[in-house]
């Protein structure tokens, strides 16, 4: 995987803490997700994912996904929120994964993509990773 993106928690189909993913050198991701960079405290093993009406399984006061999840699996670099960031100024995707596609480092790429600056969204992971120079 070298790039991804989805709903993360808010998918109903989405279960599992990990994807299991394969993730490649320069991997990125994204989510709309309120609070998956919440903390970056490393929950219990066992700990999964869980839903709003079950507050003692949470971690970090949140049962919803965790940006540095990606990070622990293989990811190099990922954006996520440490509050809710509503859904019109989440980064979108389809600026982020195809600048990060042709060239542009991780800084640049979730630049683009993020419609509102100093929100409440973190991007983490080296600024100047990239999957090589802008193609041509």
């Amino acid at each position: 995987m070298i790039g991804y993106a989805s709903w993360g928690s808010n998918d109903t189909n989405r279960h599992r803490r990990f994807l299991g993913f394969k993730w490649l050198p320069g991997a990125i991701a994204t989510e709309f997700v309120s609070s998956d960079a919440r903390t970056f405290s490393k929950p219990p093993d066992d700990w999964e994912l869980s839903d709003w009406g079950s507050p003692k399984l949470w971690f970090a006061g949140s049962p919803q996904t965790m940006t540095a999840d990606f990070l622990l699996e293989g990811a190099t670099g990922a954006s996520g929120h440490v509050y809710e960031p509503y859904l019109n100024l989440t980064p979108r995707p389809q600026f982020v994964l195809p600048a990060y596609y042709q060239g542009r480092n991780l800084a640049e790429s979730f630049y683009l993509g993020i419609p509102g600056l100093s929100w409440q969204n973190v991007v983490i992971g080296d600024p100047l990773c990239s999957l090589g120079p802008p193609s041509k």
